[in-house]
């Protein structure tokens, strides 16, 4: 096997984001006898829920083989490729969200998972894989039946590269291609602020495909949290997203603050603790709401919601009358304890007066972690053709690959997928090993 990384050191935008999201089904699961949205793991169950937040836009084939090979993929890690997924906390629901033993802690929230991803390219070496860093794949060889190959470039020039067997595209998606995303995610793409990622989903690999007649999917979805900082405006014609990786700054515009839109309507804030009728997890907090809030604040007029003020009121982009409104009837509000919100009521304790300086304001949308728009995969993850065949000799895994998360998902509910974004990257791995195996006639595991 051979693995080749276009920039200096493998993980990409894995090695930033924290947690192995899951429904449950794993051994540790299993023991604690837990999974969601209900137990015993059931994955017909997990795809009904999943298809009813996606909208039934979703593929049912592709979300069951995602349901049932995502506890196999978490089992053989630890098993096999010596990771250390271990509960988030002692509750039961701590399973569905699975951390690397030791490694969140106060002080590594942004390469949380560096040490873990340089722990598995070690054991992938020890286990015979080639991995050649600083080596830029240009594009697939392909004679119009099969994809046998690529065209790299190193320093020492281009190269080809023949595949015995098949080529993986595994290099992220196109979120911070704006050219890309104003195509396949138009809708989306006003109410995104900022990638919250470094900048590696440039959609080369996602291109590639299309180079070869490939078919997409999951248009206009992403995965977003809510709390993204419009740290400036972007041109019509930029190519490239700002990136701005921040896993614990924004903390503290993702609170219950005087929050309006454009034309002053109060926007809505849906706590963690959010839930999806008619489910409910079994132990606090859930993480729901942060992709309902980031909808939320992604679909507003101009996709922009103002939360805070200060004074500078016209440097967010706010007339002066619709700031002087909100602040009067929002201190009208407290001063009554009770919020003139037409939805979403604030709480009595949630209502503290705008009268005491140094008041602060910020503009939020979309921070998103990654598109959720790829190039279509059959449940064994190999990619389709605009006309719906296999394409001979070329697989692709998440978030190359899109239809995770269905299409028109904004902020790619639930919590940004079946298993978010570093669980996905994973099972999409797993699942294109396993795919390639089975068609093969060998053993998966």
């Amino acid at each position: 096997m051979l693995m080749l990384e276009r920039t200096g050191e493998t993980g990409g935008n894995s090695k930033h984001s924290s947690v192995f999201s899951n429904f449950g089904g794993h051994r540790q699961a299993e023991s604690a006898q837990w999974a969601y949205p209900s137990y015993p793991y059931d994955p017909n169950n997990i795809v009904e829920y999943v298809l009813d937040c996606q909208q039934m836009t979703g593929d049912p084939d592709l979300l069951y083989a995602m349901a049932v090979e995502g506890p196999r993929c978490i089992d053989w890690m630890n098993d096999k490729a010596g990771a250390r997924w271990v509960p988030m906390n002692p509750s039961p629901a701590g399973n569905g969200l699975l951390e690397w033993e030791g490694m969140s802690t106060p002080t590594n929230g942004i390469n949380v998972n560096l040490i873990p991803l340089q722990l598995l390219e070690q054991a992938a070496r020890d286990a015979g894989v080639d991995i050649r860093v600083n080596h830029d794949v240009q594009t697939l060889v392909y004679d119009g039946n099969e994809v046998l190959g690529v065209k790299v470039e190193t320093g020492d020039g281009e190269h080809f590269i023949r595949a015995n067997r098949a080529v993986v595209l595994t290099a992220g998606g196109m979120e911070v291609n704006r050219a890309m995303m104003s195509k396949y995610s138009a809708t989306c793409l006003q109410g995104i602020a900022n990638i919250a990622t470094p900048p590696n989903g440039t959609g080369e690999c996602i291109r590639m495909g299309q180079g070869v007649g490939a078919d997409l999917a999951g248009y206009d979805s992403t995965g977003a949290f809510d709390g993204g900082v419009w740290w400036r405006e972007y041109d019509e014609y930029e190519t490239m997203m700002q990136t701005h990786i921040n896993k614990d700054g924004n903390q503290a515009l993702r609170q219950p603050w005087l929050r309006i839109n454009r034309d002053g309507q109060r926007v809505p804030y849906l706590s963690t603790s959010s839930t999806s009728y008619p489910y409910s997890t079994d132990a606090p907090p859930s993480s729901a709401g942060l992709c309902d809030t980031a909808a939320v604040e992604m679909s507003q007029a101009g996709g922009k919601t103002f939360c805070c003020f200060d004074s500078k009121f016209e440097q967010l982009g706010l007339e002066k009358g619709t700031f002087v409104n909100n602040v009067t009837k929002w201190n009208d509000a407290c001063d009554l304890g009770i919020d003139y919100a037409q939805t979403y009521k604030y709480p009595t304790e949630w209502l503290f007066r705008i009268d005491e300086p140094p008041y602060y304001g910020a503009a939020l949308g979309g921070h998103v972690f990654g598109s959720k728009t790829g190039l279509r995969v059959t449940p064994q993850m190999q990619v389709l053709s605009i006309d719906g065949k296999p394409i001979k000799g070329l697989y692709a895994g998440w978030h190359t690959a899109g239809g995770s998360s269905g299409d028109g998902n904004p902020s790619g509910k639930p919590l940004t997928g079946m298993y978010a974004d570093l669980g996905l990257a994973f099972v999409g791995g797993y699942m294109v090993a396993g795919g390639i195996l089975a068609q093969d006639g060998r053993n998966t595991e």
